[in-house]
């Protein structure tokens, strides 16, 4: 074991059968059993998932799948998170505007309540970026023909 991340120390644990037959094995089998079956655990938010899916699918291969029905309500759901992000953003660059004209040409302000906002000069030396490839997801709806 690392104590405060960085001292070794060697401990002794005794063999815990209760522990082993309750907890352990109950969560084990349906585990090796999806591993067996080569099934993938759900998905989460954890880049974690980010890397095992950029990993099995790195390229597309130009096909068209049709994905599962369950998905229709989290397209829904991810559209209306896509707005209200964007409306979250937008009143987040108008308060941003509001304190920048308010520090002026001034380095800092400060707020009655004793928050201080800088708003200083940044410079950032001049680099090259590396060419990066990447899958990105978007999202397009279909046209609809009008009847005339």
């Amino acid at each position: 074991m690392l104590l405060n991340g960085y001292r070794f120390r060697w401990v002794d644990v005794a063999r815990d059968e209760a522990f082993i037959a309750d907890v352990l094995l109950p969560e084990l089998e349906p585990f090796w059993g999806r591993v067996e079956r080569r099934e993938p655990c759900s998905p989460d938010a954890s880049e974690a998932t980010k890397k095992a899916l950029r990993a099995l699918y790195p390229e597309d291969d130009g096909t068209v799948v049709a994905l599962p029905g369950d998905l229709i309500d989290a397209d829904q759901e991810r559209v209306s998170l896509k707005q209200a992000i964007g409306g979250a953003e937008l009143r987040l660059a108008e308060i941003d505007a509001r304190l920048k004209l308010a520090i002026g040409d001034a380095s800092e302000g400060r707020l009655a309540n004793g928050i201080t906002y800088t708003n200083k000069l940044q410079k950032r030396a001049a680099h090259t970026v590396k060419a990066t490839e990447f899958r990105v997801l978007r999202r397009k709806e279909p046209k609809i023909r009008e009847a005339f």
